[in-house]
C-alpha cells in the first residue's frame, strides 16, 4: 500500500496537471510540495484614451469609440463610449439560429449596452469595425476591455460581458445572450 506522502505527491501532481492544462487568467507563481506552479497571465488590449486616427473618420464629433476583430477576421466589434459604454459585433457569416426577431436590413449581429441585456442587432450599415481596413485582431486567449465592457477572444468564440451579468458569447456555430 502506498505510503501518505506518495499520495500526496501524486495527488499534488495531478492538480498541478490540470492546472496547466487550463488556460489560467491570473499569474502566480507558487512553490509547494510539488514544485513551482506557474499560471498564465491574459492579455488585455484597453481602449485607447482617445479615438484612434484610423476611426476618427467615423467618430470624430461623437463620444471615444474603438474596434477590434477576432484573428480569423469573421468577428468585427465596434465599441463606443455612448449609452454608458456599447459593444456591437457582426459577423461576416450569418447569425445560427437565426434570431426570433425578424430582420429585413442587411447586417445582423449582437450588441451590448451595460447595464442592459444583450440583444440581436439589426442594421442597415455596417458598424465603422465593418469599415476599417486596419482593424487590430483581439489575439485568442486575450481580453479587450473599454467602456465597461470586457470581451474576451477564444478560438471557440467571442464573449462580451458588463460585469453586472449582462452580456453575449458569438461564434460561427451559436450566439447567446443574457
Amino acid at each position: 500500500m502506498p505510503s501518505r506522502a506518495a499520495f500526496a505527491a501524486v495527488a499534488a501532481l495531478a492538480i498541478s496537471l490540470v492546472a496547466s492544462a487550463c488556460s489560467g487568467m491570473m499569474s502566480a507563481q507558487s512553490s509547494g510540495s510539488a514544485g513551482p506552479v506557474t499560471e498564465r497571465v491574459m492579455p488585455i488590449q484597453h481602449a485607447p484614451a482617445s479615438t484612434p486616427a484610423r476611426l476618427v473618420t467615423y467618430c470624430s464629433s461623437g463620444p471615444r469609440c474603438d474596434d477590434f476583430a477576432t484573428p480569423s477576421g469573421n468577428i468585427r466589434c465596434f465599441g463606443w463610449a455612448g449609452l454608458g459604454g456599447t459593444v456591437e459585433c457582426t459577423m461576416l457569416s450569418p447569425l445560427v439560429p437565426k434570431p426570433a426577431t425578424t430582420c429585413e436590413l442587411d447586417v445582423v449581429g449582437l450588441a451590448l449596452s451595460v447595464g442592459h441585456p444583450a440583444k440581436p442587432d439589426c442594421r442597415g450599415d455596417p458598424t465603422p469595425a465593418g469599415l476599417d481596413k486596419h482593424i487590430p485582431p483581439l489575439a485568442y486567449g486575450s481580453a479587450w476591455e473599454g467602456f465597461e465592457i470586457r470581451c474576451v477572444s477564444r478560438t471557440v468564440g467571442l464573449t462580451c460581458s458588463d460585469g453586472r451579468g449582462h452580456g453575449f458569447f458569438l461564434s460561427r456555430e451559436r450566439w447567446s445572450v443574457r
